[in-house]
């Protein structure tokens, strides 16, 4: 626990505790960890309400959690079940629930049970999907899920260089039972399709351990490449006093293509309200580039391509305009002037070869 730190003095935890191997004995270890420095551990069972057996899983698991003292809570999930893409829905519902109660109780820390092999069979999705450097990053021992109202909880993932066996181990050390998912088994998931090829690929060298491997280099290199884009954007970045920010095209230009795209990847997911990409489509790759990053559903930017040359009083001024839709506040922007008529204005070519043009963000 001491690499995920820091924590309080007496520090009180959640855990998501499903009653499987891999979270039981999760719950066990912060239950130890945490009496040992005068904390408390909660033990959180979300019950899908997908199967039969799930209600009476939960009980079994308070049951046993009782008898060691653990506090326990069930959350249900309520609401219309999806048709299709289940497992991603139940799972993205699981951790609102897990972090909803975490805000309610001030609980900081929330512990998950991802072990070795689930680090491996996320490294063999992403390599499915074709990720880069980021995707092959896998899951992350610490991170930090932020609610609408700025406050968030720590969800950390203390077994991931832990394989299966050595939970299954601990438990049979200490006397206790547990619960076989038969989720885990259905092949027509994908997750136990990816377990099935990797106990095939094992013999072969390509084990859960070696995976877990790529992840954590991975993960590396994904902290060298912010670190370099936190120095672009610093470079970069110049706030106005309109509220907003420029960015400097002449230093993303000048930039490895790859790391100027993940610089404005990072200004359009973080960006409060508007991204405006002024002349850079000069750029062989820009549009495209922009189009990939700005379809993804973690954007909180909408982008509006500008001609280059508009001063900020302009620029400011053309956002202020009442009683414009969003679509001819845009055109606005794009064309440099008040005439909402431009609807169809398009990006500015290739003639404008410049660097006087700017990303603006609102």
């Amino acid at each position: 626990m001491a690499p995920l730190g820091p924590f309080e003095p007496a520090p009180r935890v959640a855990v998501a505790v499903s009653g499987g191997s891999d979270s039981l004995a999760l719950c066990l270890l912060a239950d130890r960890w945490a009496r040992a420095r005068g904390g408390t551990v909660f033990g959180l069972t979300v019950d899908h309400r997908l199967r039969l057996a799930s209600g009476a899983e939960a009980a079994q698991v308070r049951r046993w959690l009782a008898t060691r003292a653990i506090s326990h809570r069930t959350l249900r999930w309520t609401g219309t079940r999806p048709v299709s893409r289940i497992q991603e829905e139940a799972r993205a519902a699981r951790l609102a629930l897990l972090v909803g109660w975490c805000r309610q109780a001030h609980v900081l820390h929330l512990l998950l049970g991802h072990q070795q092999e689930d680090q491996a069979e996320t490294v063999l999705q992403r390599l499915v999907r074709g990720s880069g450097i980021d995707g092959l990053a896998a899951m992350a021992p610490v991170r930090l899920a932020i609610e609408s109202d700025g406050g968030g909880v720590r969800m950390l993932r203390p077994l991931l260089p832990v394989p299966r066996d050595a939970l299954t181990a601990t438990l049979a050390l200490w006397d206790q039972p547990w619960i076989d998912d038969p989720t885990n088994r259905d092949t027509c998931h994908t997750r136990p399709r990816l377990a099935a090829a990797l106990a095939q690929l094992g013999p072969e060298g390509l084990s859960a351990a070696r995976l877990a491997k790529v992840a954590e280099r991975a993960a590396e290199d994904r902290a060298a490449l912010d670190g370099l884009c936190s120095d672009l954007l610093a470079r970069s970045a110049h706030p106005a006093p309109g509220g907003f920010v420029t960015l400097d095209r002449c230093i993303l230009r000048h930039a490895p293509p790859a790391l100027a795209l993940r610089a404005l990847s990072r200004a359009v997911t973080t960006a409060p309200a508007l991204l405006i990409l002024r002349g850079w489509s000069v750029w062989n790759g820009w549009r495209s580039g922009c189009a990939a990053i700005t379809s993804g559903r973690q954007r909180s930017a909408a982008v509006v391509w500008s001609r280059k040359g508009m001063d900020d009083s302009s620029f400011a001024g053309s956002l202020r305009q009442p009683r414009r839709s969003f679509r001819s506040r845009r055109a606005t922007v794009r064309s440099g002037t008040a005439d909402s008529s431009s609807h169809s204005a398009r990006p500015p070519g290739r003639g404008h070869s410049s660097c006087a043009g700017s990303a603006r963000t609102v």
